[in-house]
């Protein structure tokens, strides 16, 4: 038992292919928090989409480090076997395309594979398991806050301080706008921001901003006993089958709801994410990161408490919720897994209605100052 202790430790990393939000999510979040200030703001004005050779050859320029694909690739850090230099399904190069759109557009490539595979801080790998293709991607869009005594049941997990680097990826990728900008590429300016902008919505995703927490582990250990050892899972493929399941299935019931135009659910949370309010525009990307990180952690414990309401045991048990991916344009229907109990699923559904509206409203506010600070540090001001 005390082998499995340990391992449980790890599963920050290898609980699930740390996916915060299905694209569908990334794409509405900054549709919404940006639409009532878009013109206004100047992102309505189209620029031409370019093709990455043109910034690759003004970055050159300048670091004769960097003159290849893969020369960017290792400077940046990421997977050069991945599409992140290829415009998406909905453009076309030398046509115009509006700043709004392109945001739209990058804030979920940056699960195209960019972040599996890469080699990481030996004492930060130990925390998330071995430098495998999930452990990596987890290591890059997760992040844990320092344990903090005043939201111990949301904070708890070792090591006790921050573990994760999402809010550093943030303030790269936004660093990286604005180096595209000052060379002149303001396609590629605002296709990194936004890549910056995934990793700021994963961090507002509770299930992103915390380590295996209590109910989970539990469920996890009772479900090897109840089937994992006979199924020939294993402990840890099983306690990390049941963590990847609730993750997930959050995840796609936010989406279902969200992308809905007659649920009244989506209605309410796409109505928190509007407004033209921002948040203090003076401090980093990096530390307004860390802000959604805390904010969002808050909710860790009872986010998983309304999943595990809203869906009784249904995710407890060998089968896999099928999220969103390459595969599969949209995640599995969550009206399969409901609790067969009406009175639970509506106070789980109150309880998740609840706290993503609250998780919105923040989160529309730091996708305003994030762009607004763009805006501000190029010169281009509101």
């Amino acid at each position: 038992m005390k082998r499995w202790s340990c391992s449980l430790i790890l599963l920050l990393g290898i609980a699930s292919n740390a996916q915060g939000w299905g694209g569908v999510a990334h794409e509405l979040i900054i549709q919404e928090s940006l639409k009532d200030v878009a013109r206004d703001w100047g992102l309505d004005k189209p620029v031409l989409v370019t093709p990455f050779s043109d910034f690759l050859k003004k970055l050159g320029a300048e670091n004769a480090a960097i003159q290849t694909r893969d020369d960017f690739a290792k400077w940046l850090r990421i997977n050069p076997l991945s599409p992140f230099d290829k415009p998406g399904k909905r453009e076309m190069m030398g046509r115009p395309v509006t700043p709004y759109h392109i945001l739209i557009f990058y804030a979920p490539r940056p699960d195209d594979t960019r972040d599996v595979n890469l080699p990481y801080d030996k004492g930060e790998q130990f925390w998330f398991g071995s430098g495998t293709k999930t452990g990596s991607q987890a290591f890059r869009h997760m992040e844990k806050p320092p344990f903090n005594p005043l939201h111990p049941l949301n904070s708890s997990g070792f090591p006790l301080g921050s573990v994760g680097q999402a809010s550093t990826r943030a303030q790269i990728y936004f660093d990286l706008a604005l180096l595209a900008h000052r060379l002149g590429e303001p396609y590629w300016a605002w296709n990194f921001l936004g890549c910056a902008f995934h990793y700021l919505e994963d961090l507002g995703q509770p299930y992103h901003s915390a380590q295996l927490l209590t109910p989970v582990a539990w469920h996890g250990v009772l479900a090897y006993l109840q089937w994992g050892w006979r199924a020939d899972f294993g402990f840890i493929k099983t306690v990390t089958h049941v963590a990847a399941n609730l993750h997930h299935y959050f995840e796609g019931y936010v989406d279902t709801f969200l992308e809905a135009a007659s649920s009244r659910t989506g209605a309410v949370w796409r109505d928190a994410l509007r407004g033209r309010d921002v948040l203090d525009a003076g401090i980093s990307v990096k530390r307004l990161a860390k802000r959604v990180r805390d904010f969002s952690n808050r909710f860790a414990f009872e986010s998983v408490r309304a999943t595990l309401l809203m869906t009784e045991k249904s995710l407890l048990g060998p089968r896999t919720y099928q999220i969103q991916d390459e595969e599969h344009e949209h995640a599995e229907d969550p009206s399969f897994y409901f609790n067969p109990d009406g009175s639970a699923r509506t106070a789980a559904a109150s309880q998740i209605t609840a706290i993503v509206e609250t998780l919105f409203k923040n989160q529309g506010a730091v996708v305003r100052t994030t762009v607004k600070q763009f805006l501000d540090k190029t010169g281009e001001k509101p």
